[in-house]
């Protein structure tokens, strides 16, 4: 079994010195359950978002089974790509 998901050295920042994920490297495996456990603040809805195509990463790589995220990505693709999120702010 591969990994199906991965982030490399991923940032996502509301500006120059705020920073809601900074270098995040994480690896999700197909069949494997795998949590993101964080304090408030840590930065686990923000990785959502930006899988949901919510948000924009800062910079860092995303691929999916391999293949680089696409440069334009936002709900429609990730969609696309079989991401399926059901979100606690039911706004989104």
């Amino acid at each position: 079994m591969g990994i199906i998901l991965e982030a490399e050295h991923l940032t996502y920042g509301y500006d120059e010195k705020r920073h809601a994920i900074e270098d995040l490297s994480i690896a999700f495996e197909e069949g494997k359950t795998t949590a993101i456990l964080g304090a408030n603040g840590a930065g686990k809805s923000t990785f959502i978002k930006i899988l949901g195509g919510v948000y924009t990463k800062s910079s860092g790589e995303l691929t999916w089974n391999g293949v680089p995220f696409p440069a334009e990505f936002g709900p429609v693709q990730s969609r696309e790509l079989g991401i399926n999120i059901i979100f606690q702010d039911h706004v989104l």
